[in-house]
């Protein structure tokens, strides 16, 4: 025999299967929303990273030649000239004037050009710089020469002894006598300053940084914007040095500054005939803002629809529920009514008693209930007889039927 579920097992089936599919249907929503927004998350990030590793590229290629047209003068002048010895001296500084006062107004990017026997002192000093002369004696690029004279070019980023202390960077040259010994070097100073007014034109942001690396220590050759700090490396954590000691010559990562401590993309770039490699980072703070603010925008506003629908998913329930209630009321009415009546016919001890099939049917068919004015059967009173009770008249929506 199969049970019938009560009325309130059926509103409490319905109301479960409601709000059972208003909660999967928003879970789905907010799935598809989420992965929209960590689709817009990679696309940031992305992008950032196509970004830095252009901007790495380019600087890289304006570096590097910068670096070639100063190195290809340094080696011709050491592959025509000697070290001149005391008589010669004069006119081996006329022929670096000559050469070098050209290349030095052509060329913003150079500071200087000077040249030193091989003790260290000076020979040649361009006619720009002011000051007095000093020995190069004691620097780093100078005894490497000395002990290397057919090794290529030294670099080393240095700072100028004049009064102002500009950053520079020194590319040199062995210079050799007769013997092919070693006999003095030749070099010229970049200008470290010119690639910072350079940087600043490209209108980059507070917190993006380019800085340039030596590939045979990883010590900072120059930084922008400057951070005041002197012969900084990059720290052995860092996953450039890594890649680059692995045989890469370019890509991207995401690193914690050491220098700041801010979270950055970087792109970088290793330069194809010196050692230096050049790092582009954007701030991720930066990156993401616009992203960022998208997604709080929409979230917000999928959270405000969300909680609109579900307020409109309790109102329609809301109303089926008080549906169902007038329905119960309706029902319970009509049986008190039912009770009544039959209550009626039984006091009064009559035979003929209402049949409420009508009633029923009208009230299974949703059709009203109503008692119209009652009429009395036509028979004959005798004068012992008690009189007739009312008899609802029959109407369209339910019939009295006598039996």
């Amino acid at each position: 025999m199969i049970r019938r579920k009560s009325q309130s097992g059926l509103l409490a089936d319905r109301k479960f299967r409601l709000f059972g599919a208003t909660a999967l249907f928003l879970a789905a929503v907010f799935t598809v929303l989420g992965y929209q927004l960590w689709l817009g998350y990679q696309d940031a990030l992305a992008l950032a990273r196509s970004v830095t590793a252009n901007f790495a590229a380019t600087t890289d290629a304006e570096l590097d030649s910068a670096l070639r047209l100063v190195d290809v003068e340094l080696q011709e002048v050491a592959r025509d000239n000697r070290a001149p010895g005391p008589r010669e001296a004069q006119e081996f500084v006329e022929e670096l004037e000559r050469r070098f006062e050209l290349r030095r107004r052509s060329s913003p990017e150079i500071r200087a050009f000077r040249a030193f026997d091989r003790n260290g002192d000076p020979i040649y000093i361009s006619r720009n710089i002011r000051g007095p002369a000093f020995s190069i004696a004691d620097r780093a690029y100078f005894q490497r020469l000395r002990e290397s004279p057919s090794k290529g070019p030294v670099f080393e980023a240095s700072l100028t002894r004049s009064g102002d202390a500009q950053p520079i960077l020194v590319i040199a040259r062995a210079l050799h006598n007769e013997r092919g010994e070693f006999g003095g070097v030749v070099l010229a100073a970049l200008d470290i300053s010119y690639f910072h007014r350079r940087f600043e034109s490209m209108r980059l942001l507070e917190r993006d940084v380019v800085s340039i690396y030596s590939t045979e220590d990883f010590g900072g050759v120059m930084r922008w914007p400057a951070s005041g700090k002197q012969n900084f490396k990059l720290p052995e954590a860092n996953p450039v040095p890594k890649a680059i000691r692995g045989g890469a010559k370019g890509g991207t990562a995401r690193v914690r500054s050491a220098a700041d401590g801010v979270d950055r993309i970087y792109g970088y770039k290793v330069l194809e005939r010196y050692p230096f490699v050049v790092l582009c980072g954007l701030a991720l703070e930066d990156v993401l803002a616009e992203w960022r603010a998208r997604a709080i925008g929409v979230s917000v506003v999928s959270f405000v629809l969300a909680l609109m629908l579900v307020g409109l998913v309790r109102s329609l329930w809301n109303a089926r529920l008080y549906s169902a209630n007038l329905a119960d009321e309706k029902t319970r009415s009509e049986a008190r009514t039912r009770r009544i009546l039959d209550a009626a016919w039984s006091s009064v001890g009559t035979r003929r008693r209402p049949s409420f099939s009508g009633t029923q049917q009208a009230r299974r068919s949703g059709g009203p209930f109503r008692i119209s004015s009652c009429r009395r059967p036509r028979a004959k009173r005798t004068s012992g007889d008690s009189p007739m009770p009312c008899v609802p008249r029959r109407s369209s929506a339910t019939a009295c039927a006598w039996r």
